[in-house]
């Protein structure tokens, strides 16, 4: 009798918990949609071009006749591609991705966790719930465009379910099979996760002692995740000809002092905005591993779980770090790990404060309902800047249109706006100057530093030389709507300044060989525009 009465509590605590944290997780949900549901970012476009042609039958490629993968998500770009088949709005198709992946995000915290602790008055579940789906990053995330929530929904899933994974006795192979497609998923969307594939196989092979069941099982998670990775991997490599996606010779030719300031800054500057799930995601679950080896306690079996998620937080983060983050805001390469560090602080408190969760649920409640409200008061510009349309999209978009209306489809046009230029521009030709789409600039060796914007991950490459040898009709210097040729923008971080820029602004080929435009029209959004571009003008 007695048992079935501390059931019916316990049930009754954790469905009160519950409930609570969804009425104020969804007042929250809804003034963080309010402030960012213009959210959209540029680069989004740049998958959206590739989906385009894909659609029109031309390849996936970002310029007809030229095969490279400027391109971060497979996965994200065959999703589109797929549902873009039907009919609708490609901008719309991605959005609408993003924010299915967020409700997937949702469905595992309601139907995918399973709490390993039997507390009276603590509900994990509740604490994922205050803490994940009401996170303004990932909010803003599930409506930029990018694959960023996709990539989220399936890191925890995979995270979630491997964490209850027990390979101290036979387990089905459905279950290894399962894990390994998963992962196949993941590397498919962002090549990093390659990381989680490392760190899931050492784990379902040392995670309980080695012995022979784990080899097995580790051939299972291996064979099922390369039956599915190397085919998308050999195709990749064949139809691009690169090991790397582009975006990766772009973007890390940073050098490396550079890189690993932008990454300090970027992860510290997370850190400081609530909820403060970095510090707490990796100081709760440290606490929590030295109270299970150094006391006793009755949670001892959360070690194995607790350290797997742990090492997913620290390898992930470490790396965000070592490649400089990137320059987008709502911190794009932490939104993943958003419910990772959710999950270690969940599950450690109990941990660490036994005697709190034993006697009172409320302190513990309090606090992460005031750290999560936090949100509306503090900030930082990169949140801020989520709360409305990326500048370039938006500009980037009328200038786009006014190109398709006004300069022959048989023009290449050299350009930094890689995104909502070329997508509303379908039938011209580009020259990406920042070498996300453009493999000799994304692989120029011993590039030279001449602009204060080159620090910033993706802005560090140019090739001004190698553009002039392309013979574009035209070129649009610095940002969407263009900048004149004036080489005294270069130390001003306050102008838009890229290398290609500097390095014609700076050539007498290009001083003799092109003549600076400017027009002024009322663009597609309804708002005026200035464009300055150059014109090449013929030889006689």
């Amino acid at each position: 009798m007695s048992t079935k009465v501390t059931t019916t509590v316990i049930s009754r605590e954790h469905r009160n918990w519950v409930m609570i944290a969804l009425l104020f997780s969804s007042l929250l949900i809804a003034a963080g949609y309010s402030l960012q549901h213009e959210f959209f970012h540029d680069d989004a476009f740049i998958t959206l071009r590739y989906s385009q042609n894909w659609l029109a039958g031309k390849g996936i490629i970002w310029n007809p006749g030229e095969r490279v993968e400027g391109y971060t998500s497979f996965l994200h770009l065959a999703l589109i591609t797929v549902v873009g088949k039907l009919g609708g709005d490609l901008p719309a198709i991605s959005r609408g991705i993003g924010m299915a992946s967020w409700f997937a995000i949702c469905w595992i915290i309601a139907f995918v966790f399973r709490s390993p602790l039997q507390a009276t008055h603590y509900s994990p579940r509740a604490v994922l719930i205050l803490l994940i789906p009401s996170s303004f990053p990932l909010i803003a995330w599930s409506v930029g465009g990018l694959e960023t929530s996709l990539y989220t929904a399936l890191l925890m899933l995979l995270t979630y379910r491997f964490s209850q994974f027990d390979n101290s006795s036979d387990q089905p192979p459905i279950k290894l099979i399962g894990f390994g497609l998963l992962l196949a998923c993941l590397t498919m969307t962002r090549p990093e996760a390659m990381l989680f594939v490392f760190i899931t196989g050492l784990f379902t092979l040392f995670g309980n002692g080695l012995s022979s069941r784990n080899w097995r099982a580790l051939g299972i998670l291996t064979i099922s995740f390369l039956g599915l990775w190397i085919p998308y991997f050999l195709w990749r490599w064949n139809y691009y000809g690169d090991i790397f996606p582009n975006t990766y010779y772009a973007k890390m030719n940073t050098d490396g002092l550079s890189r690993l300031s932008n990454g300090f800054y970027y992860l510290h500057t997370f850190a400081r905005i609530p909820s403060f799930l970095l510090p707490l995601g990796i100081a709760c679950p440290v606490l929590a591993l030295l109270r299970l080896r150094f006391g006793e306690h009755h949670l001892r079996s959360l070690g194995r779980p607790i350290t797997y998620m742990l090492t997913i937080a620290i390898v992930a983060t470490a790396y965000v770090g070592y490649s400089g983050g990137d320059h987008m805001p709502a911190y794009r390469f932490l939104v993943p790990l958003l419910p990772i560090y959710a999950w270690l602080i969940a599950i450690s408190v109990p941990v660490i404060l036994p005697g709190l969760i034993k006697q009172t649920r409320w302190p513990v409640m309090i606090v992460l309902m005031v750290i999560v409200l936090l949100q509306l008061i503090m900030s930082n510009p990169r949140m801020l800047d989520a709360r409305h349309r990326d500048p370039a999209a938006a500009v980037g978009q009328d200038v786009g249109i006014w190109i398709r209306d006004h300069i022959a489809a048989s023009s290449v046009i050299a350009l930094n706006t890689a995104g909502s230029t070329p997508f509303h521009a379908p039938d011209h030709q580009f020259i990406d100057m920042l070498g996300l789409n453009d493999r000799h600039i994304a692989k120029r060796k011993n590039t030279p530093k001449l602009t204060a914007w080159q620090q910033f991950p993706g802005h560090g490459q140019g090739d001004g030389q190698y553009v002039l040898t392309r013979k574009p009709d035209f070129i649009i210097l610095g940002p969407a709507q263009g900048l004149p040729a004036n080489t005294d923008f270069a130390a001003s971080t306050d102008v838009v300044w890229f290398l290609s820029d500097q390095e014609l602004a700076e050539s007498s080929q290009f001083d003799q060989q092109y003549r600076m435009r400017k027009v002024t029209f009322q663009g597609a959004s309804g708002k005026k525009r200035t464009l300055v571009y150059y014109e090449r003008q013929a030889i006689e």
